[in-house]
């Protein structure tokens, strides 16, 4: 019997087959105010988002824009914030015979929708760290690029998504403040912090598995625990972000009267964060701080340096400032920071 290299073709074309298992998708929408929380509505909700989106529509809208956070691998934990109220939670995953490739492309679909639906204004995830299986290593790796994708889409059609990363290590410090043990299970640690925040019914948390639980503490890091100004501190950040920087002395903490070089008057004219000295002292030494905010928004930041500071008279020998210059008690010394290239 004779062969062609055409029924040799044929034959491979045989074998690759699609993998078509759909992934597994549950979603919680709940009744959340402040601590409180109850089931509304528990969707199986599969990968046809019909009867997720009617449930959508009827939630409570108050006004404030919606965060996204994703505990994502092959059973990725979800959960959606309404300022500081819960309002879906739900898990994501590959299911029986899915591939992964199918499975990151019915996750896209995922955040797209929820997108559509919702006025997000923040969808976070968390980061990629080594582990000793390779091959959950290469699926989050898979996976991050998807939000890596959203946010250069969001980007390119002007929408004011942030689409942040989030080190494991980060938000569980500060869902526990500082709480979690290294030597014991952090799941079970980050679930017991996660149920004494949230007032969850017995039948709620039977619904609630690990990957669930974790994107509750996401949530919880950044909605509750963190402020509109402190949340940068939350994100992964450049750590050698190219910045300009300078001294300033000056009461008036808008500095639109301040006189300024042409990088930081074209920085200010995009808006202007300042961050004050809590009681004399700094939560991180400036540059870290700066770079953490400039990473992810194009702004003038200006950053409060208290006189107890160590390193307090080194920027005024620098910067050829004299005690003459504080012309008023209520004169302060900032740094002020501005990116060297454009968001």
């Amino acid at each position: 019997m004779r062969a062609s290299y055409r029924d040799t073709l044929d034959k491979k074309k045989s074998r690759a087959v699609v993998r078509k298992g759909n992934p597994e998708h549950q979603v919680l929408i709940v009744d959340s105010e402040g601590e409180k929380v109850k089931v509304k509505t528990v969707v199986n909700a599969g990968t046809d988002f019909k009867e997720l989106n009617n449930e959508l529509t009827k939630l409570k809208d108050t006004g404030e824009r919606y965060k996204l956070f994703f505990d994502q691998s092959t059973n990725t934990g979800y959960s959606i914030f309404q300022g500081k109220e819960l309002r879906v939670v739900g898990r994501f995953g590959i299911g029986k015979g899915g591939g992964l490739e199918l499975y990151k492309n019915k996750l896209q679909q995922l955040v797209n929708n929820y997108m559509e639906q919702l006025d997000i204004e923040e969808v976070w995830y968390e980061e990629v760290y080594d582990k000793k299986n390779m091959r959950t290593t290469e699926v989050l790796m898979y996976i991050k690029h998807l939000f890596k994708d959203i946010n250069y889409a969001n980007k390119v059609k002007g929408k004011d998504i942030g689409v942040y990363g989030v080190d494991h290590t980060k938000w569980k410090s500060i869902l526990s403040d500082r709480g979690i043990k290294g030597d014991q299970n952090d799941k079970e640690q980050v679930r017991k912090y996660v149920f004494e925040i949230l007032d969850i019914p017995d039948s709620m948390g039977e619904l609630i598995n690990e990957d669930m639980s974790d994107a509750l503490g996401m949530g919880l890091a950044r909605s509750i625990k963190s402020s509109d100004k402190s949340f940068y501190m939350m994100a992964r950040f450049e750590s050698k972000l190219p910045i300009h920087e300078s001294v300033i002395i000056s009461e008036d903490i808008n500095f639109k009267t301040v006189k300024m070089r042409k990088p930081f008057r074209e920085a200010r004219e995009l808006g202007i964060i300042v961050y004050e000295s809590e009681e004399g002292k700094l939560p991180i030494k400036p540059h870290e701080l700066a770079r953490r905010v400039l990473s992810h928004t194009d702004r003038l930041v200006a950053i409060e340096v208290p006189r107890n500071y160590r390193e307090y008279g080194v920027l005024l020998l620098l910067n050829n400032i004299k005690y003459e210059d504080f012309k008023d008690e209520e004169d302060k010394m900032y740094m002020i920071f501005a990116r060297k290239r454009r968001l």
